[in-house]
């Protein structure tokens, strides 16, 4: 977690700090008035060069393109700006509290779950997120490099600024997001192991053993028991993180999809435009190269949130085979019959302010939605 920390410190996106404490667990600090004002500036900064960005390179467009050219690409501009700008001002607003919830959850979650068995969990998403971050870096390095290349221009030196900025706010905050569904994921996964290791061993201390401090005189039946009630406990603690998350992110994330199929639309359009034209086959590669990175970011956006709950979906038939087995005792079997009413009752589920959930439908809707505005806007360029 630490280098996207550092990351989205630098970028006004992390106005808080957390400590760890002997025990291993984190406490989120309160924010400071230095990180929300550092905030403010870089918002404001944004808001500054976007105006002078829209005086500058939108009004003087030729006036010869077509006007789908013209609302597509306002479009694009003014919800990338909205994406950055709501990322960088929940923050300090709404997300500062619930982050604190959220980091608590986590701290417990590790304790519960992680720490103990899966350590190694740790070094691969600390690569995972690095390996994201260096690969954002370096596309948009490669845009720079690009706008450079063309002009080097003071006003284009500062839309190239500008437009790098704002994508890479925007690119971390979705990895922020990516981190909380892959963790809640692995977690989901974990109990449900723990669960297949309570149907073909039912005297094995799970994970949790040592957190119920509730055991009988009975190590089979009570060790059961308490697995299950435990399992039981920390299932909840993990819908309420994702509940806290979805609350978190929902509006962002409405805006980051609007975002991302708006930049779609608008690429492929240009794409097709410049496939006849043999003079501009640097620029139709590098429009490509960006269709694949939105294409890729949106995908991984909804193919994890789907996972998440598929992974929370899979506990029902767990709790299942579990309710099978001929030695059940009663008491046991009633912790299995709250846990999957509990389960059953409080589905997972990612969603754009409930507007429409997060999932691969979603994304097949997307693509569709896609299609047919560029077959819309070839029939209106061709009449």
């Amino acid at each position: 977690m630490a280098p996207l920390y550092f990351v989205s410190k630098i970028l006004g996106l992390a106005p808080y700090s957390y400590a760890q404490t002997q025990s291993g667990s984190y406490v989120v600090k309160t924010c400071s008035m230095s990180s929300i004002l550092w905030t403010v500036t870089v918002t404001a900064l944004m808001l500054l060069l976007f105006l002078h960005i829209l005086l500058l390179k939108f009004l003087r467009l030729s006036p010869g393109l077509a006007a789908s050219y013209l609302i597509v690409f306002g479009l694009q501009k003014i919800s990338l700006l909205l994406s950055c700008v709501a990322f960088l001002l929940l923050g300090v607003t709404t997300n500062k509290s619930k982050m604190r919830i959220i980091m608590e959850m986590l701290s417990t979650i590790d304790e519960m779950l992680i720490r103990k068995k899966r350590r190694n969990v740790y070094k691969k998403e600390f690569y995972t997120l690095l390996a994201h971050i260096l690969l954002v870096t370096s596309v948009l390095i490669y845009m720079f490099y690009s706008y450079m290349a063309e002009d080097r221009s003071f006003h284009n030196v500062l839309f190239s600024v500008y437009y790098v900025v704002t994508l890479l706010i925007n690119s971390v905050g979705l990895i922020q997001l990516l981190f909380l569904l892959r963790i809640l994921k692995l977690s989901f996964k974990i109990t449900g192991e723990e669960l297949k290791t309570l149907k073909t061993n039912p005297v094995k201390a799970t994970a949790f053993f040592n957190f119920t401090n509730t055991l009988g005189e009975n190590p089979r039946r009570d060790k059961q028991r308490c697995a299950i009630f435990a399992l039981r406990s920390l299932h909840f603690k993990l819908y309420e993180l994702g509940r806290t998350v979805n609350s978190s992110y929902g509006l962002l994330m409405l805006i980051e999809t609007v975002h991302n199929f708006v930049s779609a639309v608008s690429l492929v359009d240009i794409t097709i435009f410049l496939l006849d034209r043999e003079e501009y086959v640097m620029t139709t590669v590098y429009y490509m190269c960006w269709l694949t990175y939105y294409a890729i970011k949106t995908s991984v956006l909804m193919w994890t949130s789907h996972l998440t709950c598929s992974e929370s979906r899979k506990l029902v038939a767990a709790l299942y085979k579990l309710l099978l087995r001929p030695d059940l005792h009663h008491c046991c079997e009633r912790q299995i019959r709250l846990f999957v009413t509990q389960v059953i009752n409080n589905r997972l589920q990612f969603t754009a302010t409930g507007i429409f959930p997060l999932d691969l439908p979603t994304l097949h809707s997307i693509v569709s939605a896609t299609t047919t505005y560029i077959i819309v806007f070839q029939q209106l360029r061709t009449s």
